[in-house]
Parts: C-alpha cells; sequence; structure tokens
C-alpha cells in the first residue's frame, strides 16, 4: 500500500490579542510586582519613527507586543535577568550599536547587524533581538 504524502501545515500567525491578554492575566496573578512596573502601549507615531530610523518594517506581532505595553519602568527581569526595553530605549541601543558597526567598533563583524532589533536587556550589554535581517 502506498504511503500518503504528508501535508505541511504553515504555522498560524500568532493572534496577539490573545497572546497579550493572557500575558496580561497571569502577570497580575503572578507577578503583580513586575506587572506594576509595565508602561502604558506605545503609539503608531513612535513605532512608525523607529521603523523609519532602522529601514525594517517590524512585523505585526512586535508592533501588537509594542501596542500593549511599551516596555518597563524598572530593570526587574522578566525572563531572568532580562527586562523588557521600550521604544526609546531600543532606538538608542540601536543607533549605538550600529555606529559603533559602522564604524568599526568590533573585533568580529558579526558581533552586531543593524537588522537585529533589541527587546530585552540585561543592563550589561547583553540582549535578545529580534532577527529582521534573516541571519538565523
Amino acid at each position: 500500500m502506498a504511503k500518503k504524502a504528508s501535508r505541511r501545515r504553515t504555522p498560524a500567525k500568532p493572534n496577539m490579542k490573545g497572546v497579550t491578554k493572557r500575558l496580561e492575566t497571569w502577570l497580575r496573578n503572578n507577578r503583580e510586582e513586575y506587572f506594576d512596573q509595565l508602561q502604558p502601549g506605545a503609539s503608531v507615531r513612535q513605532l512608525n519613527a523607529f521603523e523609519k530610523l532602522t529601514g525594517y518594517k517590524l512585523p505585526d506581532a512586535f508592533r501588537e507586543l509594542y501596542r500593549w505595553r511599551n516596555g518597563q519602568v524598572s530593570q526587574q527581569g522578566i525572563y531572568h535577568a532580562f527586562y523588557f526595553m521600550d521604544v526609546e530605549s531600543i532606538m538608542d541601543t540601536w543607533l549605538l550599536l550600529t555606529d559603533m558597526q559602522e564604524g568599526g567598533e568590533w573585533d568580529e563583524p558579526q558581533w552586531w547587524c543593524s537588522g537585529w532589533i533589541p527587546f530585552l536587556a540585561s543592563g550589561s550589554g547583553n540582549h535578545i533581538c529580534v532577527d529582521l535581517h534573516g541571519s538565523f
């Protein structure tokens, strides 16, 4: 008997409104002190200005996350020691690292790419980024 060809499913786009609602509920119930440090959402204007600065279109899920909350006030970690950066801090960090890359500051050229968008920071120079360049 011949095997049927398997169909590959394209992963569904995340329903970010549902994700942020669940995240908000969980944080309120389990990390209330952390939840109280979250800032109101970023404006569309802020996000558009960031896209203009970087030359990259932000993924819809990233935009929705930042429309929900624009980072946090403190550097209390949401993920290990990493805190949730606000759009202004992301822009400042992106500019600094991109300028350093373009100025030849790195020993290794792959240490930074302008298509990487930091959104979690450790406070000691480490970041978790969204890769819009497709490096990985």
